[in-house]
């Protein structure tokens, strides 16, 4: 499989126009995955959610580049789709629930899930943001990622982003009974211990200075009634989210 090349980023004719277009997409998508997007979907949610705050806040102090709000949200939504895979005989979503740590056969099965992904995204949205996170979401900052061993500032930037945000989310997951849930503290200081390792520093340490700023938009999507539209209506979900921020 050839390795997608960064975004060549267009003009989009108008908000309606562009929510209708990842609404289509995402509904399309819906209905071929609604048992995965039907159990995942309180995870996809709060890291879409968190990581479009994480893009708003960098807008304002204009550190955005050029980054397409619907697409980058759409890919957001969508960045774990490829969970709903069968690899070697696992079903990656099962694999992804297991109350322990993997083993290696299941380690590796379990990354297939960002090719996977990407294949299961129409032509045309995988060279946008959509198709830079769903492929790129687990590259890592000192090359050691995959799904190709990515490093520093080849990995598209929309995918550093939605990384962070994503990390920090899995770190205060509860479910995880092989692991103990961090702290919000806790998770803010492993971002900056991984900062230049795992993350883009300058985002890192961004997301961390300003956290606070970036929680308290994320919590405005949450007191909406978004959760039920995700697939359900995903022209109500994109259009309160980013007609929210903007």
């Amino acid at each position: 499989m050839r390795r997608a090349k960064k975004c060549e980023k267009s003009k989009p004719k108008n908000l309606e126009s562009r929510i209708n277009d990842i609404s289509r997409l995402l509904i399309d998508i819906g209905n071929k995955h609604a048992y995965f997007l039907g159990a995942y979907s309180e995870h996809l949610f709060h890291s879409a959610a968190l990581s479009y705050a994480f893009l708003q806040v960098l807008r304002k102090h204009d550190l955005s580049n050029g980054i397409n709000n619907e697409y980058f949200l759409g890919g957001a939504l969508l960045h774990d789709i490829g969970k709903d895979s069968i690899v070697n005989g696992y079903y990656l979503l099962d694999l992804a629930r297991l109350p322990r740590r993997l083993r290696k056969n299941e380690l590796a099965a379990i990354r297939m899930h960002t090719i996977n992904g990407y294949e299961m995204i129409p032509g045309r949205y995988r060279k946008t943001e959509i198709g830079e996170i769903v492929l790129y979401h687990h590259e890592r900052w000192d090359g050691n990622g995959y799904p190709f061993g990515l490093k520093k500032g080849k990995i598209p930037r929309s995918a550093r982003i939605l990384s962070i945000a994503d990390a920090f989310n899995a770190m205060m997951d509860k479910s995880r009974e092989y692991k103990r849930a961090k702290s919000e503290r806790e998770a803010l200081q492993e971002l900056l211990m991984n900062a230049g390792k795992q993350f883009d520093p300058e985002l890192a340490g961004f997301f961390v200075n300003h956290y606070d700023e970036i929680k308290a938009l994320c919590e405005s999507f949450k007191n909406k009634p978004l959760a039920r539209y995700i697939y359900s209506s995903p022209y109500a979900l994109l259009e309160q989210l980013i007609t929210g921020s903007t």
